[in-house]
C-alpha cells in the first residue's frame, strides 16, 4: 500500500534553504521548484536574505558579552544566633521555661486523649455498636443463607396444606398475606421450623407461576430496635433480608435483583403494620 506525498508547503521551503531537510524529502523540493518557477523565485529571495542577514549578525557572536548581563552568584555563610541563651542564670530560666511547655503539652495530649475516648464511647451508646448488635448484625445474613439453601426443585417440595404446617409465632403476620401471595401467582406447599435449636426460623415455601422456588423466612429479631437491620438488605445474589416490627425476614428466589427487591417491597407492603415499640 503506498501512500501520496504531503505537498511542499512554506515550512518545506525554508528547511530546504536552511538545509534541515532528510534526502526524501529534499528531492521532493526540488522536483517541485523545477515545476513551480513563482516558488522557486520566492525561495531564491529567502536565501539571499538569510545570507545577508547571516552576514550582518557574523560579527555578534564574536562579541564579548557585557559586564552587566553577566550574573555571578558567590554562596556567603550566615552565622544564626544560638537558641540556647548564654549565662548561668539565662540558661537556668530557659531550662525551667522548657519544662513548663513540655508540661503543658503532656496535659495537653492527655486531655484530648480523654475527649476522644469520651467521644468514641458517646458514639458507640448513641448508635448502639455494642456486642448485642454484633449478634444482630449477623443474624440477617444468616437468615437469608438459611433461605437461600432451602431452595430446592419443586419436584423435590411436598405439598403440606397451610393449616397442618407447623408454623411458629413469629411467622403469624405473614399468614396474613398468602391470599396476597397467591394473587401474585405464589402458591404455598410447605411451611416449617428451620435453623437452630437456640435460633429457629419459621420458613414458607412457595412457587411461581414459572415452577420457580420461593422461600420466605421469619424469625424474631434478637434487638428488635436494632438500626442496622430495620431497612432492605442485600445478602447474595438470590436472597435478601429486613426488619418488619420485631420480626426479621429473608427472601430468598432464582430471580434477578430487580425482580427479587420488587418481591420484597410486594410482602412489605402487605405485612400489617407492627405495633409501635
Amino acid at each position: 500500500m503506498t501512500f501520496a506525498p504531503l505537498p511542499i508547503s512554506d515550512d518545506d521551503l525554508h528547511g530546504f534553504i536552511d538545509n534541515e531537510l532528510d534526502d526524501e524529502r529534499r528531492e521532493a523540493v526540488l522536483a517541485y521548484l523545477a515545476a513551480v518557477p513563482t516558488d522557486s523565485a520566492r525561495a531564491e529571495n529567502w536565501r539571499q536574505q538569510t545570507i545577508l542577514l547571516r552576514a550582518a549578525f557574523s560579527q555578534v557572536a564574536l562579541e564579548q558579552v557585557p559586564a552587566s548581563l553577566i550574573f555571578s552568584f558567590t554562596p556567603r555563610l550566615i552565622t544564626l544566633p544560638s537558641f540556647v541563651p548564654t549565662g548561668a542564670a539565662a540558661r537556668d530560666a530557659y531550662t525551667r521555661r522548657m519544662q513548663r511547655r513540655n508540661l503543658a503539652f503532656t496535659i495537653a495530649a492527655f486531655i484530648a486523649g480523654v475527649c476522644i475516648t469520651l467521644a468514641a464511647t458517646v458514639s458507640l451508646s448513641r448508635y448502639g455498636v455494642h456486642s448485642e448488635l454484633t449478634a444482630v448484625a449477623a443474624q440477617g445474613p444468616a437468615l437469608a443463607q438459611l433461605a437461600a439453601s432451602a431452595l430446592q426443585p419443586v419436584d423435590e417440595a411436598i405439598p403440606v396444606s397451610p393449616d397442618s404446617a407447623p408454623l411458629a409465632g413469629a411467622v403469624e403476620p405473614a399468614l396474613g398475606i398468602l391470599p396476597s401471595l397467591k394473587e401474585e401467582g405464589l402458591e404455598l406447599i410447605r411451611g416449617e421450623i428451620r435453623g437452630k435449636p437456640d435460633d429457629p426460623a419459621s420458613c414458607l415455601d412457595f412457587v411461581d407461576m414459572a415452577k420457580a422456588p420461593v422461600v420466605l423466612c421469619i424469625t424474631a429479631a434478637k434487638v428488635p430496635g436494632a438500626a442496622d437491620v430495620q431497612s432492605l438488605a442485600i445478602a447474595s445474589s438470590n436472597s435478601l433480608y429486613w426488619r418488619e416490627g420485631a420480626s426479621l425476614y429473608a427472601l430468598a428466589a432464582p430471580f434477578k435483583s430487580a425482580k427479587l427487591i420488587a418481591l420484597a417491597r410486594r410482602i412489605h407492603a402487605a405485612l400489617p403494620e407492627p405495633p409501635p415499640e
